[in-house]
């Protein structure tokens, strides 16, 4: 079994586990403010970051650790919606 036909395989398990859609979303506020009619309010414009296929994980399930970064401190994890 040649590394490419083991990777695909893989790749294909690793797939097969995200049975959930899920789209990841940023405010962008480099520029100006939108109107949103639905609300009547100004906003930021919304950047889709990535959306397809995804694994959420299943209540009481999720795992965080902190991790540090250019001197920043931030919580890593999965966090499952309510």
């Amino acid at each position: 079994m040649s590394i490419d036909s083991t990777l695909a395989a893989g790749r294909a398990a690793a797939e097969s586990l995200l049975t959930d859609t899920c789209r990841i979303t940023y405010e962008d506020q480099s520029g100006e403010q939108v109107w949103d009619a639905t609300t009547a309010t100004y906003v930021w414009p919304t950047v889709t970051v990535y959306e397809g296929p995804c694994r959420i994980p299943r209540r009481g399930t999720a795992s965080t650790s902190t991790a540090d970064a250019a001197g920043q401190s931030f919580q890593v994890g999965e966090y499952p919606f309510e």
